[in-house]
């Protein structure tokens, strides 16, 4: 499984908060699922 500062690399991403941590861990979890997926957040954040 790719680290999460791999994939923050690999997409772009830029931040080092926890929560965004976060995100990006989940998202390595479920990607090779076929699983649907609902990120949620508060408007205008990212």
């Amino acid at each position: 499984m790719e680290s999460i500062q791999a994939t923050k690399q690999r997409f772009g991403i830029i931040g080092n908060d926890p929560k965004l941590n976060r995100a990006v861990e989940k998202a390595i979890q479920v990607a090779p699922t076929d699983i649907s997926v609902l990120v949620t957040g508060e408007s205008g954040v990212g």
